[in-house]
This record gives structure tokens, C-alpha cells and sequence, in this order.
């Protein structure tokens, strides 16, 4: 068999891994012919922080030609779904809860550059689909603000962008389908209820009314053909199919462990898929994700400017009704998860950004004054002593420097003056305190000053309580 010319990874949730509904991924596979390797790796749930996990094991390996990422609509679930449907996320995907379109938007920076590091493969980023096919339904208004987030970020990282929405927008426009709302206890229902003879995701998807959406989230038939009619046309360019002699050989279906632990349970495509060792059951590959990896983008990240987005979530509508939680099994569920992942959760590590070795020198120069001083002095002091220790370190730094706060970016009206304890290297803001405890007035004032000064990371330093708190903020 001659090995195929390109290989393509589709990076995502449950829309990629295509076990639930309709897969866009084989759609994509038969219009790019027999000559492009198309690798499926997309697990059910997963939020951007989830994929930063699984890079070295679902895409890396691969040597992928190009990544194409499509991510967003369980980041909405995590922030602004009902109770039970964030403590899914939280404590079985271990995602963050507050992936608001900012704080999803820096972990996705985190995403896009760990596959420049990891792979060097072209990306393209997809925005998102839908939520309904109603467009008066109130959670378009979040789809729009997520699908802003990375139609920002392919702008200002310069990759392509495959605009899923707006061909989601104006297939639902013209022929809007008010079916009935997601529910997140459909999808199971719905993979036990395909395997009684005569049913299938098309039946359902006639018996809600819908068209590109079997159960309001998930792709229909429609759907799938048509994120791979607007897919297709960009892909076959990014890879250079023109001018590549491609093989000859049959298209081969191709997916990461964690992909294909879905498929299975469906049972199609049994004599076409090419498998790779090591496949996983679902309740195994939620254990890989537990051990593989840490808790990418658990940290707070900073509130930075995404107007669009931004005013569309605060017009929008708060928590959407189209997302909501099934019942008190589902707590159940939860609870339990979360018992048996506690001690790999509580062990998981942090991301990986840039600024890690100048980050990590201010926490050791901030170890050393509290060693020396302890709690119980006034913040100039440990000001003072901080101040000290970065100069023995060797780090440059700004002390109190006032900073202008102005209207807009056109610097039109002065509204005021903030003014950070320290300015450390030009690129990491530090604040410090001597309280009892911090809280959330005290995150809001770090992430005020790196929206001023545009810097990435942030340091909140508390030297009040029995030990040396801090906080990074990116």
C-alpha cells in the first residue's frame, strides 16, 4: 500500500469524533480523496484545556501536515451551563469552569501555540456551529461571541479560519427548525436507542424536526456534509494537494484511540477502519485523560479585550436554556467521578506558557523574603524586601510606576491612574498583599492592570497568611 502524501488531524469534541450523529470527519475524507491521510481525533466533552492534554498523544505522533481544530461548544457548557452540567466538566473533563470568551480565548492561545511547538503543522481554526436550529433561540447569541474568540485569534495569529458559523447561520436562517432543546442526557439516550433495530440518528433527527442537528447540538447527516463542503475547499489548499502526487489506494478511516472507543460501540465501518494498538473503552480513555497531562489552563487568565464577544455573552443571556443538565443521576455520576479521579486531579500540573522561567523566579524571590520575615508585617515592608531580592536575582525591574487609564484605545479621555506594585522584565505584572486571605476584588485588580499595560502574565503575592499565597494570571 503506497502511504498517502498529507495527513490531515481533526482536532476536537464530540462533533469530530463523530459517534454521536453523524461524522463530518468521514464526509471530509471522501472529498479529499484516497491520496490524503485524515486522522479523526475528537473525544466526547472535550474543552480546549482537554485537547492541550492529548496533544502528545492523539496529534503529535501522527506528524500531521495540518491541524484543523474545532472547539468551543462544551467551553459554553462549562461556563454557562446549569450546575450539573459544569460539574461534568468539572470533575470528570476537569475542565475550568469559568471558560468565559476571554478565558477561553487564553486557553486557546496555549492551544495554538503548544501545536506549533509539538507538531510544526499548519493550523486552521473553525468557528463554532450551532445550538438549535432556531435563530431566535437565546444561545445563537453565545455561539456568535464564542465563534468571535477564534475568528479573533486566527486574525491575530495569522491562520486560516474555516467560518463554520456563518454557513450554519445561512443554512438556519433559511430554513429555520425549532426542534426541542438540547439536553445534556440525549446524547447516551440516543447511543442506546440507535442500536434497536430500525432505529438511527436520521430517524431521530425527522422525529425532532431538525435537519443539520440530530438532538439540537450534535450533526445530522446535513450538518456533517455541510461543515465538510466548507471545509474541503480550504483544506485541499492549506496541504498543497495541487501539484502532489497522491496514492491511489482506497481512502483508509483513520482515528486516534480515544476516537475510536465511540465508534466501536456503534460498530460501523468494521472492515474499512484502520486501527492503531491500544484502543480504549470511554470509561478508559476518561482515565488517560486524567493521568496524561495536567489540568491544562486551570489557572485564572486575564479578562483581555474581546469587545464582540464580550457584548454579545452580557446582552445574551446568562446561563442559555438550550444547555441544561439532565437529573439527580447526573449529580450522582459526577460525585463519583470525581471520588475516583481526586487524587490524579489534585496531583495534575499546570500549563506550560512562555513565561514559566521568569515566573518562577519571582515566586523564588517571593519564597525567600516570607522564609526570612514570615506573616504579620505591613505590605511596604515585604514591598521593600521583595524589591531587594530582585535586585540580588538579577531581575529588572519598575516599582509603583503610574500608569494612565484612558476610555478607548484612542486615548480620548483620562479616567484615571493605576499603579502595580512591580513591573517585572516588561512582560509580568506583580502584585502584592498582606491579608488573611485574597479573594476576587484582589484577581480583579491584577487583571485590570494587565488589560492596561498588555502585558501576559500576572503575579498576585500574598504575604498575610500562615503560608505564601500566589496566583498567576494569564
Amino acid at each position: 500500500m503506497t502511504c498517502a502524501t498529507r495527513t490531515v488531524v481533526c482536532l476536537g469534541d464530540s462533533l469530530t469524533q463523530g459517534t454521536i450523529g453523524a461524522s463530518y470527519v468521514d464526509a471530509l475524507r471522501r472529498r479529499l480523496g484516497p491520496g490524503v491521510r485524515v486522522v479523526n481525533a475528537g473525544v466526547d466533552g472535550d474543552t480546549v484545556p482537554n485537547l492541550l492534554r492529548r496533544l502528545d498523544r492523539d496529534v503529535a505522533p501522527h506528524r500531521p501536515d495540518l491541524v484543523v481544530v474545532l472547539v468551543g461548544l462544551n467551553d459554553m457548557g462549562a461556563a454557562y451551563g446549569e450546575p450539573v452540567q459544569r460539574a461534568y466538566y468539572r470533575f470528570v473533563k476537569r475542565a475550568p469552569l469559568n471558560l468565559t470568551p476571554p478565558r477561553f480565548a487564553a486557553a486557546y492561545r496555549c492551544l495554538i501555540a503548544a501545536l506549533r511547538e509539538r507538531t510544526g503543522a499548519a493550523v486552521a481554526l473553525c468557528t463554532l456551529t450551532a445550538i438549535g436550529e432556531s435563530p431566535d433561540d437565546p444561545a445563537q447569541a453565545l455561539v456568535e461571541a464564542y465563534s468571535a474568540v477564534v475568528q479573533a485569534l486566527a486574525l491575530q495569529e495569522g491562520l486560516p479560519l474555516i467560518d463554520l458559523r456563518a454557513a450554519f447561520r445561512a443554512a438556519i436562517a433559511a430554513d429555520p427548525r425549532p426542534g426541542p432543546p438540547y439536553r445534556i442526557w440525549m446524547a447516551p439516550l440516543d447511543r442506546l436507542a440507535v442500536r434497536l433495530p430500525g432505529a438511527s440518528y436520521t430517524a431521530l433527527t425527522a422525529r425532532r424536526g431538525y435537519r443539520l442537528l440530530c438532538d439540537g447540538v450534535h450533526l445530522a447527516e446535513a450538518g456533517a456534509e455541510l461543515v465538510a463542503a466548507v471545509m474541503a475547499p480550504v483544506v485541499a489548499g492549506l496541504i498543497g494537494e495541487s501539484g502532489t502526487e497522491l496514492s491511489t489506494e482506497p481512502a483508509v478511516e483513520e482515528r486516534t484511540p480515544a476516537a475510536r472507543s465511540g465508534r466501536q460501540q456503534r460498530g460501523a465501518d468494521a472492515g474499512s477502519e484502520e486501527r492503531t494498538p491500544g484502543a480504549r473503552s470511554g470509561r478508559q480513555q476518561r482515565g488517560a485523560d486524567a493521568g496524561s497531562g495536567g489540568g491544562a489552563c486551570e489557572e485564572i487568565v486575564s479578562e483581555q479585550s474581546l469587545p464582540a464577544a464580550e457584548q454579545l455573552v452580557r446582552s445574551g443571556a446568562g446561563p442559555v436554556p438550550a444547555i441544561r443538565p439532565a437529573s439527580v443521576h447526573t449529580v450522582s455520576a459526577c460525585r463519583s467521578a470525581m471520588l475516583r479521579e481526586r487524587e490524579t486531579f489534585m496531583s495534575s500540573t499546570l500549563v506550560q506558557t512562555p513565561h514559566d522561567e521568569i515566573t518562577y523566579k519571582i515566586i523564588g524571590c517571593a519564597m525567600s523574603v516570607f522564609d526570612k520575615l514570615g506573616p504579620g508585617f505591613r505590605e511596604n515592608t515585604y514591598q521593600r524586601a521583595l524589591a531587594a531580592s530582585f535586585g540580588a536575582a538579577g531581575l529588572f525591574y519598575e516599582a509603583e510606576k503610574c500608569l494612565e487609564v484612558y476610555d478607548s484605545p484612542q486615548k480620548t479621555t483620562l479616567l484615571g491612574y493605576y499603579i502595580p506594585d512591580f513591573l517585572v522584565a516588561e512582560r509580568v505584572v506583580v502584585e502584592i498583599k498582606a491579608l488573611p486571605m485574597l479573594n476576587n476584588t484582589h484577581l480583579a485588580q491584577i487583571i485590570g492592570y494587565l488589560a492596561v499595560t498588555g502585558y501576559p502574565v500576572g503575579l498576585l503575592i500574598n504575604f498575610g497568611a500562615r503560608r505564601l499565597q500566589r496566583r498567576r494570571i494569564f
